[in-house]
């Protein structure tokens, strides 16, 4: 089984992808590339996100079994994508495979309908597997919706099914991993090369030692890779700038400095995808009580072991609350869809940061009672964010955003405005994490006012698989403050 970690730039694999490798017998190392994978996925037509969201939850698109040379997925995932791959070796005999292999014929010319949270990518391949060992049971684990880390977890759970575990780093991970060994002055000498690799930018490596000259050079390729892609028509100028970089390696003795094996957080060991939590807070005019469920999957200050750092994806978090001082339970906030993707500046990699989310809130900036306060809304935004060292880890972002609401409380029945978010995630230890966040938002149609919200949110790991959450946030005239306990499931 081969786990392709979450790719927040695709809907299709913004949690992750598995698949399987058929391993040739007498194949060892690199030569698992020419090993045959099988996959299932749904067979798209369309480029529009709405729509395939749409047609992907109500199974409007055909899942297909495919197969393919691993070296493909490598390209496709290691190298396009920047995806660090996990490969789980699996305890089948060769009894088993034949079978496997004889239901994977039988499935070629089939297909079933693609669903996203229930039989998608990921569940296929248990009943698929089960066929090969109808022991092991894997689809009766699946839960009431399908998470691809979660069919790793199934696996793992089968005593002596995974036999090995192996790291796949891509080609990003690789490249900063060589760049971490070069020195502040040698850097620029790998981009002069990278960018230009003319004559002068290689007469700047007799600056450096003898013995430096490789591990620089091999730095200065994997760059230029990356700012190249990896496609095979090439324009003539970058196919000749490639031809000199690699002469240029070619001539000097290799480095084993540039074989480093890298180290990587399987996606396993990161908290269970689920989340249920009870909390209690107040208001300056009443107290409350607040359960609180989240099918998936992780917010930005969660501990973020196991996932991509500076990343939020929720999906199906829901808050009821209950006022003590009206005996009312009402709905507080519902997350259809946050997705939060920060990805902290680099002098290589220049990724812009987004966000996007689409729910049912409450307006209290607008003093109304909370169930008369509730709206639809879909907010989006897009900016820049700096990772920094002075404590420990420090991530900075600020983001224009667009904000639209629509619903009852609004004089016109709706909102649109825009406006700017800047925020703080702080790592202050392995057990205690700081977000700290400020918005101030413009509404021009629909309403005609403004709205400033700040909170702090600090999240303590206590026992294992609980965080405790002490949130303090001010909407306009509004405040509260809340003390939450959440368990991981």
């Amino acid at each position: 089984m081969i786990f392709a970690a979450a790719y927040l730039d695709n809907p299709a694999s913004m949690y992750g992808h598995t698949f399987l490798r058929l391993n040739h017998g007498g194949r060892q190392g690199g030569d698992r590339l020419l090993d045959y994978t099988v996959n299932f996925a749904a067979a798209t037509n369309t480029q529009n996100g709405l729509l395939f969201a749409i047609l992907g939850l109500t199974g409007g698109y055909a899942g297909r079994f495919s197969t393919a040379p691993f070296y493909v997925k490598v390209q496709e995932y290691n190298n396009f994508e920047s995806r660090d791959l996990w490969e789980y070796d699996l305890g089948l005999n060769q009894e088993q495979v034949d079978r496997l292999i004889r239901h994977l014929w039988e499935m070629g010319t089939t297909y079933f309908d693609y669903y996203f949270l229930t039989e998608n990518c990921s569940y296929q391949l248990l009943p698929f597997l089960d066929v090969a060992d109808p022991s092991l049971h894997l689809s009766d684990a699946a839960g009431p919706w399908v998470i691809p880390v979660d069919t790793i977890r199934i696996l793992l759970s089968r005593t002596g099914l995974v036999s090995a575990i192996r790291y796949r780093p891509s080609h990003v991970s690789q490249m900063l991993d060589r760049r971490a060994r070069l020195t502040r002055d040698e850097i620029p000498a790998a981009e002069a090369i990278a960018k230009r690799a003319d004559d002068e930018s290689f007469d700047h490596l007799n600056q450096f030692p003898v013995e430096r000259h490789a591990v620089i050079v091999d730095s200065a390729y994997d760059y230029f890779r990356y700012r190249e892609g990896f496609r095979l028509d090439q324009p003539p100028d970058v196919k000749l700038r490639e031809r000199r970089i690699l002469l240029a390696r070619s001539r000097l003795s290799a480095s084993p400095s540039s074989a480093r094996a890298l180290a990587g957080t399987p996606p396993e060991t990161g908290h269970l995808s689920g989340r249920i939590g009870l909390g209690a807070g107040f208001t300056k005019d009443s107290r409350f009580e607040e359960i609180s469920f989240r099918a998936a999957l992780h917010d930005s200050a969660e501990d973020d072991t196991g996932y991509i750092p500076d990343s939020q994806l929720e999906m199906g978090h829901l808050r009821l609350r209950y006022d003590d001082s009206r005996n009312k339970l009402f709905l507080e906030r519902l997350a259809i869809v946050d997705i939060v993707s920060l990805s902290p500046w680099d002098r290589w990699i220049r990724r812009a940061s987004w966000k996007v989310g689409f729910g049912l809130d409450l307006a209290k900036e607008l003093d109304c009672v909370e169930e008369e306060c509730l709206y639809a809304g879909l907010n989006t935004g897009r900016g820049v964010a700096v990772s920094t060292a002075m404590w420990k880890r420090e991530t900075w972002y600020a983001l224009g955003e667009a904000d639209l609401g629509v619903g009852g409380v609004f004089q016109n029945r709706y909102r649109l405005g825009g406006g700017a978010t800047a925020g703080l995630l702080l790592q202050a230890a392995s057990w205690w994490r700081v977000h700290l966040e400020g918005t101030h938002l413009r509404y021009l149609l629909g309403e005609n006012y403004s709205r400033t919200r700040l909170r702090l949110d600090q999240v303590f790991t206590v026992f294992g698989a609980h965080d405790l959450h002490l949130t303090l946030e001010r909407n306009g005239h509004y405040h509260e403050a809340v003390l939450a306990v959440y368990r991981h499931f």
